[in-house]
């Protein structure tokens, strides 16, 4: 009973990774938009609010670091997943990080999709 605690501590702890460290990772989606980065952003934050995974809508919330937009859902807690806009020249590059743990149902999937919707 104990290892059994002690393994699902650890599972637990490791599917609670801040925005940082998911962008450290290689992104699970990597693509162009013919639009600019913030017309991006911003189609990504309102494509990732409006869908439902499961019963609910988790959100996601919009800020920018420089010269980049970044995109955390859900928008409070624990990210789940991050899209990360820059500009490249005139257009966007969108990269797409997640945490492959949480993909429950195609999660990832889902918002891969959607951000491609962006393109």
């Amino acid at each position: 009973m104990k290892r059994f605690t002690v393994l699902a501590f650890v599972l637990g702890a490791s599917a609670c990774a801040s925005v940082n460290e998911l962008r450290q990772k290689h992104p699970v989606a990597t693509f162009s938009s013919s639009k600019g980065e913030a017309e991006a952003a911003s189609c990504i934050t309102s494509a990732w609010n409006d869908q439902r995974i499961g019963l609910e809508s988790n959100g996601a919330a919009l800020t920018r670091e420089g010269a980049k937009f970044v995109i955390v859902s859900p928008a409070s807690g624990y990210p789940s997943e991050v899209a990360e806009v820059s500009s490249a020249g005139g257009a966007s590059e969108i990269s797409v990080f997640a945490q492959a743990s949480l993909d429950v149902g195609g999660r990832v999937r889902k918002r891969v999709d959607a951000a491609k919707s962006c393109m």
